[in-house]
């Protein structure tokens, strides 16, 4: 374990070692093999989002999604809300449908709890994009401005 992690740290070294000496071959087989890496890390941060993840983690593993950057502003969002969306019918084709009483309970408590999680998740992870879309999609002139004071009819 401490070799494989010693190796991994060599990595960098190596391949800049490699394309200065003119060593493509080995420089090319370096970066397939990080690229294989980065691709396993991607899958695995996919799947911690589809799985029962709190709030401090799910914007640690946002944050490396983003530093990762595979995917745009738009698309983090779309994965993020796919990932979820499969967590929650993962949650659900658990359900025993063999009683309708505790089968709608369960249901009830689902999208009580764990809906209302992942709303606010995603609040807290794109809230600062979410605010910054809405003012450029407002355009300049009415992201400034203020409604007039309403008068009753009349006076």
């Amino acid at each position: 374990s401490q070799a494989a992690l010693v190796e991994l740290l060599e990595v960098p070294q190596l391949m800049d070692s490699c394309v200065r000496n003119g060593v493509y071959d080995e420089a090319l087989d370096l970066q397939a093999f990080v690229s294989a890496v980065g691709h396993t890390m991607l899958q695995q941060l996919l799947a911690r989002l589809r799985s029962s993840i709190q709030l401090p983690e799910c914007l640690r593993v946002m944050g490396y999604l983003r530093r990762i950057a595979v995917f745009t502003e738009a698309e983090l969002r779309l994965h993020f809300l796919q990932c979820r969306d499969e967590w929650l019918s993962s949650l659900v084709a658990e359900l025993d449908e063999s009683d309708s009483y505790e089968l709608v309970k369960h249901l009830t408590d689902i999208h009580r709890l764990h809906l209302f999680d992942a709303v606010m998740q995603y609040r807290a992870i794109f809230f600062d994009t979410t605010a910054a879309a809405c003012t450029a999609a407002a355009g300049p002139g009415l992201a400034n401005t203020s409604l007039p004071a309403a008068t009753a009819p009349g006076l």
